[in-house]
Parts: structure tokens; C-alpha cells; sequence
């Protein structure tokens, strides 16, 4: 990210995905992605600890084959292009080897 922090997103089986941020993981999301925006949107859910949802809206952009541009809006309004305004909030993501 914009302060060099180290992180990944992780596309797991069954539409699930986990964030890793500044070391922590989160839960195990339920996603959904509309292939046909540009940039891909991308909606991540997952049951709090208090028995409600927490839904999160982004953007992913295929870079090239191994690198994702990848934002997430926790306020809930995504626009329909990355915010520059928030660039610390913009993410590279890159391909890790297995």
C-alpha cells in the first residue's frame, strides 16, 4: 500500500475470501464480483460477532496476470472508479509464489 505495508487478499474455494492487513487476517468473506464493470466491482460479507453482516464494497483492476489494483470503500459508497483521493486506501497486489 501507500505506506509500503505488506499484505494479501486470498480467493479461496466456495466464493470465500480472507484480507490480510498489517499482519492480521480477517474472517473468511463470502464475495460476489460484476465481471462486466470496469473496474471489477467486488462485495465482501461476513457475520460479526454480534450476529449482523458487515458488507464491504470495492474495485479490483487486472493489472497483468500476476498484479491486482485493488481498493475497498468501508463507508459503504463505492464510486465507479478508484478514489484518488484516498491513495493510501489503494492497494498493488502481486501473485505470491506456491
Amino acid at each position: 500500500d501507500a505506506h509500503s505495508e505488506v499484505g494479501g487478499l486470498f480467493f479461496l474455494k466456495n466464493n470465500k475470501a480472507i484480507v490480510n492487513a498489517r499482519g492480521s487476517y480477517s474472517p473468511a468473506m463470502n464475495y460476489t464480483v460484476d465481471f462486466t464493470a470496469n473496474p471489477v466491482k467486488i462485495d465482501l460479507s461476513v457475520q460479526n460477532p454480534q450476529g449482523g453482516r458487515m458488507n464491504l464494497k470495492g474495485l479490483l483492476q487486472f493489472i497483468d496476470n500476476n498484479t491486482i489494483k485493488f481498493q475497498l470503500f468501508p463507508g459503504g459508497n463505492r464510486p465507479n472508479n478508484f478514489d484518488p483521493l484516498y491513495p493510501q486506501n489503494i492497494v498493488i497486489l502481486k501473485r505470491g509464489g506456491s
